[in-house]
């Protein structure tokens, strides 16, 4: 994994020094905050992409899901299983994942010596049952590789890329990668990871969440990092625990003190009545605004999430480990629980990101890939248990040329089955 404190000696950074390839084993029973929801849940489902796509952007070289499965009847039937299947299939081809293996072929709960006789996870892990069957799961495989072979394009280019999520020191680093990864799609931009001891990357858009400890950051690289924003960069930085030297000017904040909470944070947004939600917190700093303006408060009428010009940029700053929490909460991106993803909406709008095709729903995963400069595709998973409908909206420059994969729109509006995808041509006379 990342290194998480500097007595760690290994690091993702190191693994791709040494080797030409990564891998994960994103198995929602192994992995930390992946099996908390239905595996065919949003969570669950988004996992092997988040994962993956993590160790890549870390490490600068490719990687593939290596290992990844279902273990058993225990887990989840066969049908959840071949709909999660599904989902991250799609989920990993459209960001750039490389690759997907099951484990295993065959179920083995017939044979007789360890680990079988000893381990019931390893029994009935197979695309194939005893008398070789196939599972559904196997028609998945199986109908995914047509997909691939029918494609109308040699392979699909990689996603384009709207923001740069820095992951500091002190802080659960896959606990806050995850849970960005998540809110970022369903706020509708593509984020891609970098360690805050790495080069920091251009990008119209910054963000820190959940920042932890009083060495998450170098004074040059967080120096560096307010110069992007003088220079018209949006600077996003969440927590309660994490101490930054020359943030609370830029941040047109005063924090007057800090003290141990007795209860859960809740924030509450002043524009939009549909924002408001409990997080866990240490801490609650007690602010006063400076230059900066309140754009949501705890029930006290305290500033929790503000935003400050700075320069030709703008700094937002969220007062509670948003991200940290929401990873090691059951059930917090499902459809009943509360729209935190606004929080990054917010962000995005402020940095002015846009996209040929509207992305107007927080169950959909859309990406978008340049073939050429007037021609590209989109893909769209459907990361939910529940049919979802997307409205793909595009300006005059852009119209669709061909539908790849999934049904034809009515009106402008597409439906996606649950746990499905959509995949477009769209032909327009500019690049992105």
């Amino acid at each position: 994994g990342l290194k998480s404190s500097v007595s760690e000696a290994w690091r993702i950074q190191d693994q791709g020094e040494l080797t030409d390839v990564l891998t994960t084993h994103p198995y929602a029973l192994f992995t930390p905050y992946a099996g908390l929801d239905a595996r065919n849940s949003i969570r669950t489902t988004m996992h092997s992409a988040a994962e993956t796509r993590l160790y890549a952007d870390v490490s600068g070289k490719p990687c593939l899901a290596e290992e990844i499965g279902m273990l058993g009847p225990m887990e989840a039937n066969e049908s959840v299983t071949a709909s999660f299947a599904r989902t991250a299939l799609f989920s990993l081809w459209a960001n750039d994942c490389r690759g997907f293996l099951w484990w295993c072929a065959y179920d083995q709960n017939h044979l007789q010596f360890p680990p079988y006789e000893w381990s019931a996870v390893e029994r009935d892990l197979g695309l194939f049952r005893t008398d070789r069957s196939p599972k559904p799961v196997a028609n998945e495989l199986m109908n995914f590789s047509r997909f691939l072979n029918k494609l109308p394009f040699r392979e699909l280019p990689v996603r384009n890329t709207d923001a740069v999520c820095i992951l500091s020191e002190g802080q659960d680093q896959w606990a806050v990668a995850y849970a960005s990864f998540i809110l970022s799609k369903q706020a509708g931009f593509d984020i891609k990871f970098s360690h805050v001891d790495q080069k920091l990357q251009e990008s119209g858009l910054y963000l820190m969440p959940s920042v932890n400890g009083m060495s998450s950051i170098s004074r040059q690289k967080w120096l560096e990092l307010l110069e992007r924003v003088k220079q018209g960069a949006v600077l996003y930085v969440s927590g309660d625990q994490g101490y930054l030297s020359h943030f609370v000017g830029p941040a047109g904040i005063d924090i007057v003190s800090r003290q141990a909470r007795t209860g859960k944070a809740v924030v509450r947004s002043l524009d939009d009545k549909s924002l408001q939600f409990e997080i866990s917190a240490e801490s609650r700093c007690l602010i006063r605004t400076e230059s900066a303006r309140v754009l949501a408060v705890e029930n006290n009428n305290n500033p929790v999430f503000t935003v400050n010009q700075y320069g030709k940029g703008k700094i937002f700053f969220l007062a509670v480990p948003m991200e940290s929490d929401l990873s090691k909460t059951a059930g917090a991106f499902n459809e009943t629980s509360p729209p935190y993803w606004k929080i990054f909406k917010t962000l995005a709008d402020e940095a002015g990101i846009k996209h040929e095709v509207v992305r107007d729903n927080p169950f959909i995963g859309v990406t978008e890939h340049d073939l050429s400069q007037t021609e590209k595709i989109v893909v769209a998973v459907n990361y939910s248990v529940l049919p979802q409908e997307v409205t793909l909206r595009t300006d005059a420059k852009w119209s669709i040329s061909e539908i790849v994969y999934g049904d034809r729109p009515v009106g402008n509006k597409f439906k996606i089955a649950p746990n499905d995808a959509l995949v477009i041509r769209m032909t327009g006379s500019q690049a992105r």
